[in-house]
């Protein structure tokens, strides 16, 4: 596996590097501050939009590059490591993007897709949790019943479907111009069988945004509420035209690493400041990264790094080259977001008294990785997935590892 970049892949890297430090570095830690109904950079995502941030994994007739994982990991290390807020609200239009360009029939493209790429400010959302269904809105660890998992139903009545119900903790789900929205066609059906995926666009009659979460960290980034009562979606918005149905590929491509991407850009972040202000603080007459549980801690933080960071590159040449591996995206997801959560309040220690003041950055860091294990499922659930998977190949007689 070589992990280099190609000439169009350093070039997109150096142009995420420069946006970064220009654009999203001045108003990081306002928006952060910043109430969580009243800190959504939409002036940022129109500049990102001209730049390709917004559409970067679309193909080029869709406004795109048709950017794999190993391109999305190199920009989101550069947007991420000055603010991973402002990084997620660009990934997460990528990852949902695929949804309808590898689940969607040939019209679905034609008549959304041109949407996303002449609307600068057009995002996308994939609304699934619900106040009951967590770790039960899908089938990776456990197939819900029928009464349980998602109870936001879809009931189709001719050419159209009604569908009721309320989504919480959605990712975009107040600024999002459009949902893939994970609904129950069949409630007497087991998750496996019984859910599909809606198109839904916001302004659709009977959508409504309820509550806007306030969060620990990754602020800028918002989550909400989604109320559904009596929507009409046609028939025509069912994702790939079949109920029950969603091709494998959506998971491809950043979907696989966004998440620990992020994790590990954050903790590459707080490391450097870390390190920096350990070698101007003086304490003990010498610099503090000269003092031996200093230097451990910092040389520990940096081994944990590059080992997710090793891990992290090499899921997104797999998936780039080879195709997604389920249980080596799952790995990378749990390492990655246990190394960051250590790094990140290490480095704060390291800082002392400075460290949890809300003006220095390194206390963000520290909150954002704690917000960010909890995002696309938590660790304890894609370490039951994980197990899932490798019970399923002691059973077909293989060994556990692979």
């Amino acid at each position: 596996m070589h992990f280099e970049l190609n000439e169009e892949q350093r070039a997109i890297q150096t142009l995420a590097c420069e946006f970064a430090r220009n654009e999203i570095q001045p108003i990081a830690m306002k928006l952060d501050l910043a109430s969580a109904t009243d800190n959504f950079p939409w002036e940022l995502v129109k500049k990102g939009s001209k730049l390709g941030f917004r559409t970067l994994s679309l193909p080029a007739k869709w406004g795109g590059i048709d950017a794999d994982a190993l391109t999305q990991l190199a920009v989101i290390e550069e947007l991420a490591y000055v603010d991973a807020s402002c990084s997620k609200i660009f990934a997460k239009n990528w990852t949902a993007c695929r949804y309808i360009l590898a689940g969607g029939t040939e019209e679905q493209k034609e008549r959304f897709l041109p949407l996303i790429r002449d609307n600068d400010t057009y995002l996308l959302a994939t609304p699934g949790t619900e106040p009951e269904a967590g770790a039960d809105k899908d089938t990776e660890y456990y197939d819900a019943p029928a009464g349980q998992g998602l109870m936001t139903v879809a009931r189709r009545k001719g050419d159209h479907y009604v569908v009721n119900g309320r989504k919480h903790f959605i990712a975009h789900g107040n600024t999002a111009s459009l949902y893939v929205m994970r609904v129950r066609t069949d409630p007497l059906a087991p998750m496996s069988k019984g859910v599909s995926w809606l198109l839904i666009p916001r302004d659709t009659p009977g959508v409504s945004i309820g509550t806007i979460h306030d969060k620990l960290g990754w602020r800028a980034y918002p989550q909400s509420e989604i109320i559904l009562e009596d929507v009409v979606v046609p028939v025509a918005n069912l994702l790939g035209g079949k109920e029950g149905y969603l091709n494998r590929e959506v998971g491809r491509g950043g979907r696989s690493i966004e998440v620990p991407a992020h994790m590990m850009s954050v903790a590459r972040a707080a490391l450097d400041a870390a390190a920096a202000y350990a070698g101007v603080r003086r304490q003990g007459g010498k610099m503090i990264i000269q003092h031996q549980s200093v230097a451990q801690d910092l040389a520990e933080c940096y081994t944990l790094l590059e080992a997710g960071r090793s891990l992290l590159w090499r899921n997104a040449w797999i998936d780039t080259y080879k195709g997604r591996d389920a249980a080596l995206t799952r790995v990378c997801r749990i390492y990655c977001a246990e190394a960051a959560i250590k790094v990140c309040l290490t480095a704060l220690q390291v800082f002392g008294g400075y460290g949890v003041m809300r003006e220095m950055p390194i206390q963000k860091y520290v909150r954002d990785a704690i917000s960010m294990e909890h995002g696309e499922a938590t660790t304890r659930v894609v370490k039951l997935a994980l197990a899932k998977l490798m019970e399923a190949r002691v059973k077909d007689g293989m060994a556990a590892s692979g």
